[in-house]
């Protein structure tokens, strides 16, 4: 037996290797970003961003859940955290815990009120706003967003 003829069966195929893998990883970059353009999500905005009270008073902001992409469901939505927690801060109440997008309505809201009493530290408190897409095509999907309360 020709010991050339058995070396040169069992050298690896680098070149079909190379060609297959490109191949895949092509293939895979333009399946990722075909199903990342066309995504179903959700938005999440507060206005105004910002608003500045006297202690003893209290604010309200509009809460938006926007479908985007097509995105049909419910969005669950509520207070996640205020920077800084201290005692007697501010509270935050919200109108409704559920907002429903679809493509035919693709805005929902609901208000936030933040209550104040005399007693508020004065200083700037950020608040985070968590929302979660509970029933749509992207169950699980949260998003958040921030806004800040200025007491004076």
């Amino acid at each position: 037996m020709d010991t050339s003829q058995v070396t040169r069966s069992l050298r690896p195929r680098w070149w079909l290797v190379a060609a297959t893998s490109a191949v895949i990883l092509i293939a895979g970059a333009l399946a990722a970003s075909r199903s990342f353009a066309s995504s179903q999500d959700f938005a999440l905005s507060v206005a105004p961003a910002t608003a500045t009270v006297a202690a003893g008073s209290s604010a309200r902001y509009t809460l938006t859940a926007t479908s985007e992409n097509g995105l049909a469901g419910t969005i669950n939505v509520g207070i996640t955290s205020v920077s800084p927690a201290v005692a007697n801060g501010p509270t935050f109440r919200l109108s409704r815990y559920e907002i429903w997008v679809s493509p035919t309505a693709p805005n929902g809201g609901a208000l936030i009120t933040a209550s104040t009493t005399s007693g508020t530290p004065a200083t700037t408190y950020t608040v985070t706003v968590t929302g979660k897409d509970t029933t749509g095509a992207n169950h699980g999907l949260t998003h958040t967003t921030t806004f800040t309360l200025t007491v004076n």
